[in-house]
């Protein structure tokens, strides 16, 4: 148990201490405010450290917020890339120190575009849907920069393809989307979707369960689900194996790789433990500091880069622009695998 934890369990206690004596139950109303007040204090003048901020309702549990989580680990399934091409770009490519995906493409809009999976455990999904937007963005020259991949899609007819993955709002697999979309037979493919409440698109999102529908939801729209499917051709893993040693140094090979990658195909997914304190981050580079763990989460690693001295992964988040100081980016400790930000990331071309 961190410090913070600690202390709030002593200032339970005595409210519920209070409590015998007037015979009313009474908990502290706000623990997201002690914890921005902890965090804020505890890295106050420090190089590198980050802030905390609101970014959810008082009164809003941890229990309401294991909502937003949803990524499920299991041993690495993809296969890596193949042998010689992860030697050939690293060996080939020069990796600057500051890489942001956003400005290396920037007719790629998907790349900047933060999604909001609302209460449904569908990071996994918004992570993979993002990735093959702008990878698709990315391999056409900038020719296919309206599709937008469907979240629903993925959410809902992944257990249709061979390998019966059944992922969905409860949570799912980082490599399940790109598996689905670079399978052959009828299920293979994603098609486009908007954001829930839009009719942009085949399928737009809506944040909850269904049945696989091999039609579009939106009526509106002028092509049919067969022809707007879009399809990958090799789904592989990059980084440390599942599982892998947290919270130690990552070789500059496994670092390289990834990197080299990005730079070359776009933006990858990635899983890791997510903690309460996470929720809260405003701005700098996040590394757990105070709160419980609350599961699984998938980010989207857009780029890289340092400040303060401390190295980072540059990832969007899927809780919507108004989370965090950075419009739904966040900063994430880079190189020392840290929470597994460096294990098994996932993606197809």
């Amino acid at each position: 148990m961190d410090n913070f934890s600690f202390q709030l369990g002593v200032v339970a206690t005595f409210f519920a201490l209070c409590s015998m004596a007037t015979g009313k139950v009474t908990l502290p109303e706000d623990p997201d405010g002690a914890r921005i007040d902890f965090i804020n204090q505890h890295h106050r003048g420090m190089s590198g450290k980050w802030t905390a901020q609101r970014n959810f309702p008082i009164g809003q549990t941890d229990e309401d917020k294991q909502a937003l989580t949803g990524v499920l680990f299991r041993p690495t399934t993809l296969s890596p890339l193949p042998p010689g091409n992860q030697a050939r770009r690293t060996s080939f490519i020069h990796i600057p120190s500051t890489f942001d995906a956003r400005l290396r493409w920037p007719n790629c809009a998907s790349i900047r575009d933060v999604r909001n999976q609302q209460h449904c455990g569908s990071c996994w999904a918004h992570t993979g849907a993002s990735v093959i937007s702008d990878r698709l963005c990315i391999r056409s020259r900038w020719q296919n920069t309206s599709f937008k991949a469907s979240v629903q899609d993925i959410l809902t007819c992944n257990n249709q393809v061979p390998w019966n993955m059944t992922s969905s709002c409860s949570g799912g697999f980082m490599d399940t989307p790109f598996a689905m979309w670079t399978t052959s037979g009828q299920f293979s493919g994603v098609v486009s979707g908007g954001e829930n409440g839009t009719d942009t698109g085949c399928k737009p999102y809506t944040a909850t369960d269904g049945a696989c529908s091999l039609a579009c939801s939106n009526a509106g729209y002028g092509i049919s689900y067969a022809k707007d499917k879009s399809h990958g051709v090799f789904a592989y893993n990059l980084g440390l194996p599942y599982p892998s040693e947290k919270e130690t140094p990552t070789s500059a090979a496994v670092i390289d790789a990834i990197r080299s990658d990005i730079m070359t195909n776009g933006p990858m997914a990635v899983g890791f433990d997510i903690y309460a304190d996470f929720y809260l981050y405003g701005a700098g580079v996040y590394r757990h500091t105070t709160g419980e763990a609350m599961g699984g989460h998938a980010l989207t690693v857009i780029g890289w880069g340092t400040e303060g001295g401390v190295d980072y992964w540059l990832m969007k988040n899927s809780w919507g622009p108004k989370w965090g100081s950075l419009g739904g980016f966040v900063k994430f400790l880079r190189g020392i695998n840290h929470l597994g930000i460096e294990t098994a990331l996932a993606a197809a071309v």
